[in-house]
Formats: C-alpha cells, sequence, structure tokens
C-alpha cells in the first residue's frame, strides 16, 4: 500500500513540530536554571516568563505527539550527531529517517521563542496583576 502525499506530509511535519519543540523545551529549561543562578535584576520576571514559555511549548510538544499518534505515526528514536538530529519515526509500517541540521533548528527555536513571546499575556505572568499608573515611575523633562 503507498502513502498518500498529504498523509506522508502531515506525518512529516508533525515529526518535525515534535523535534523542534523537544528541543526548544530543553533550551528553556537550561537557560531558566542559568538565569536562577546569574545576578540578573529582573530575574523573577523573566524566569516566570520563560517558565510560562516553557510550559505551554511542552503542553504544543505533547498535543503534536498525540496528533501524530493519532494519524498512526510514532518517533522511535532520536540521535544527536555532530552536526544534525537524526529521527527515525514509523509510519504505517514503514520506517523514514529524517535529519534536521543544527543550525536550522536552531533558528526555528529562535523564531518559536520569538512567536510564543509576543503571544505572551505577560499581565498573566505577574501574580499581583499589571502594575498601576500611578506606581510606575515617571519621567520628568522639565529639568
Amino acid at each position: 500500500m503507498l502513502i498518500a502525499p498529504e498523509e506522508y506530509r502531515l506525518f512529516a511535519d508533525l515529526v518535525k513540530r515534535v523535534v523542534l519543540l523537544e528541543v526548544l523545551e530543553r533550551v528553556l529549561e537550561r537557560d531558566f536554571r542559568a538565569i536562577a543562578n546569574t545576578p540578573v535584576k529582573m530575574r523573577r520576571p523573566i524566569g516566570k516568563a520563560l517558565e510560562e514559555i516553557r510550559k505551554r511549548v511542552a503542553r504544543d510538544a505533547l498535543n503534536a505527539r498525540r496528533e501524530l499518534r493519532r494519524i498512526g505515526g510514532e518517533i522511535i528514536e532520536v540521535r544527536q550527531l555532530s552536526d544534525v538530529r537524526e529521527v527515525k519515526a514509523r509510519f504505517r509500517g514503514f520506517l523514514h529517517t529524517q535529519r534536521y541540521v543544527n543550525e536550522w533548528l536552531r533558528s526555528e527555536c529562535e523564531e518559536t521563542f520569538l512567536h510564543q513571546l509576543s503571544s505572551q499575556d505577560f499581565c498573566a505572568v505577574s501574580e499581583a496583576g499589571p502594575v498601576e499608573p500611578s506606581r510606575r515611575m515617571e519621567y520628568n523633562e522639565s529639568k
């Protein structure tokens, strides 16, 4: 039985999405730990924002993995080589090997992070809510 191109394209896109989101999740975990151990003045809000984005990325990766299983695919093995990430996945009884260049993964992770950051509701990150206008520092130009 041959695989229809649309079905294979969906499978390949889902494998790529799972790999990308898992890499991004690991990067965010490491960055969170690095920021927690550095003397940065805005450590708590930056850390909270990174943690919220990491949770959203993990949830998206889980949903992509579920969708992959729903269409009959599964990732069998992921290996990191010196210049590529090699992924072996099964789809409808056939074994497929896909390779993703590290530089491409980095670029896609950055774009995905920026997209997640731009869609982040920063008021939801703070438990206290947004800063009231009366508490904000105002710039005085009358000098």
